[in-house]
């Protein structure tokens, strides 16, 4: 089995995407980000927004120094990394996680957001 296991850092090209998945988090656009990116999208028991609705600080777009904190494994047999995104809040990091899955199609790159809890 070729799959590596954690000890990645997210690559460049994936970034631009998931910041701007964590801002609309930020900003409550939890439907949103749910119907454009989750496999759950219409699943009333899925509830993106659940444990940041409750959450008692501000979410923020992701500062330039959380990916240095940001783990992620890679499937290299599927092009497949899972991503952790720890979110941030206006009094600094979360113990929200942003759980995705990112596939690389030979550069078209297809993001799927499976959850958001607190870890």
């Amino acid at each position: 089995m070729s799959d590596d296991l954690r000890g990645f850092r997210v690559p460049e090209r994936f970034r631009p995407l998931l910041e701007d998945i964590v801002r609309r988090i930020a900003v409550g656009d939890y439907e949103g980000v749910s119907r454009d990116f989750s496999p759950y999208a219409g699943d009333p028991r899925h509830d993106l927004g659940l444990w940041a609705r409750q959450y008692p600080a501000r979410l923020v777009p992701l500062p330039a120094a959380a990916w240095e904190e940001i783990e992620c494994m890679h499937f290299e047999e599927r092009s497949e990394w899972e991503v952790w995104v720890d979110l941030w809040s206006d009094c600094g990091r979360t113990d929200l996680t942003l759980l995705v899955d990112v596939i690389d199609h030979g550069g078209e790159i297809d993001v799927r957001v499976r959850d958001l809890r607190v870890m």
